[in-house]
């Protein structure tokens, strides 16, 4: 975590753009399909900066670290393509990776969890900013894959242009 709260500051001395901080989030259902409540207050921080900005879109890289559903940490980079509908308000999609704890549970196991580096395939995102201020809502949808469940959640996102 420090690695990457310093590697944050040394990039925002190189490119002028925006920190992030994880605010809440809110999932699908109120609790896993174990019977565990999710952690909705996800303390963390993150970094974009824009790649290329045209009149109408903009291309962006994120990265961030943040406590999960779980309260383990979790870490994703990922690349965003914003669509500007005004000058305050814009619509995107997000790719990329994502490192974090898999829960694991088995009918008879115990219950553990796995890091694991898995794809960020398409995460919506709606952003209205104010001065040097965003708020981001982006929405991971629920995915089952083999005996992996990612249980879809809305996170919202305070950023701070600088």
């Amino acid at each position: 975590m420090k690695l990457f709260i310093a590697m944050c500051l040394l990039m925002s001395n190189l490119l002028a753009d925006r920190l992030l901080i994880p605010l809440i989030s809110k999932h699908n259902t109120k609790e896993d399909l174990y019977g565990e409540k999710f952690n909705e207050v996800n303390l963390g921080i993150g970094y974009e900066f824009d790649i290329v900005e045209g009149e109408d879109y903009l291309i962006r890289f994120d990265v961030l670290a943040l406590n999960d559903s779980y309260s383990n940490p979790m870490y994703s980079a990922t690349i965003g393509i914003d669509y500007k509908i005004t000058s305050w308000f814009r619509l995107g999609v997000d790719f990329g990776v994502v490192s974090r704890s898999i829960k694991h549970a088995y009918h008879d196991e115990p219950v553990y969890f796995k890091r694991e580096v898995l794809p960020v395939v398409f995460i919506p995102t709606v952003t209205t900013e104010y001065k040097e201020f965003s708020l981001s809502i982006l929405h991971i949808p629920q995915i089952d894959y083999e005996d992996r469940r990612v249980d879809g959640v809305t996170l919202l996102m305070l950023g701070y242009s600088f």
